[in-house]
Parts: C-alpha cells; sequence; structure tokens
C-alpha cells in the first residue's frame, strides 16, 4: 500500500470508530477501499472523497462514544488553571501567597504548565493529528 491509501484508510477507520461501527465492518470499508484503489489505480480521495465524507456514508450506531463529558471537563479544568493564573500575577504583584498557601511562582508554573497542555490537546483534537 502507498502511504496515501495507509493515511486514507487509518483515518477512514478513526471517523468509523467514532461513527461507533463494528470492527467487521470496518475493516469491509477499508478492504472495499484498497482493493478498488488498487484495482482501478484511483487515489483513494478521488473514488471516495475525503475519509470523513465516505465515513458519513455510512449509518451511525447508536453505541457512539459520547464524548461531551470530556470536553466539559478540559473546558473546567482551562478555567481553573487561568483563574489561578490571574490569581498568582495579583498575589505576586502584591508579594502574598496565592489561596493563602501556593507560592505565586509556583502557581504561575502550574498554571502556565496546565494551559499550554489544554491548548496542545486542543490543537490536536481540532487538526486531527495524533502522535504514532
Amino acid at each position: 500500500m502507498t502511504k496515501s491509501l495507509d493515511q486514507y484508510t487509518a483515518q477512514l477507520t478513526r471517523h468509523l470508530r467514532l461513527r461507533g461501527l463494528d470492527s467487521e465492518t470496518i475493516d469491509d470499508a477499508a478492504a472495499t477501499v484498497q482493493s478498488h484503489v488498487r484495482d482501478s489505480g484511483a487515489s483513494p480521495e478521488e473514488a471516495f472523497g475525503s475519509p470523513r465524507t465516505y465515513a458519513r456514508t455510512f449509518p451511525a450506531s447508536s453505541q457512539a462514544p459520547r464524548r461531551w463529558p470530556v470536553y466539559v471537563a478540559g473546558w473546567l479544568l482551562a478555567s481553573a488553571a487561568a483563574a489561578l493564573l490571574l490569581l498568582a500575577i495579583a498575589a505576586r504583584r502584591d508579594e502574598g501567597l496565592v489561596l493563602g498557601t501556593l507560592d505565586p511562582n509556583l502557581s504561575i508554573a502550574i498554571a502556565a504548565v496546565v494551559l499550554l497542555a489544554w491548548v496542545g490537546a486542543l490543537l490536536v483534537r481540532l487538526t486531527g493529528t495524533r502522535r504514532r
């Protein structure tokens, strides 16, 4: 398989999993794409459209994963980190402690790390890229 076909089938597999399809259906869809591309010589995009578009032709399962709790938790964590950062900056300016116990510099570092991790996770989710 070519790298383009490998990438296409990997993305198709991911989109079909998000739609809650079973492994057999996913494997059949990937095999269909691979077979058609080998036989026709066309690119997967020419034959089937984007992986997301092709995945949408399959009916979604009612067992599709629900991800909203993860998103809400991420936004709450980022909001808490932003609040900690603001409190730490104010405490540093006033030469006090954050919430009466934390050193302002440590609080700034913790908040910055959490916010950077959250932004990184958000960018990965929005761009659809993942480390291998």
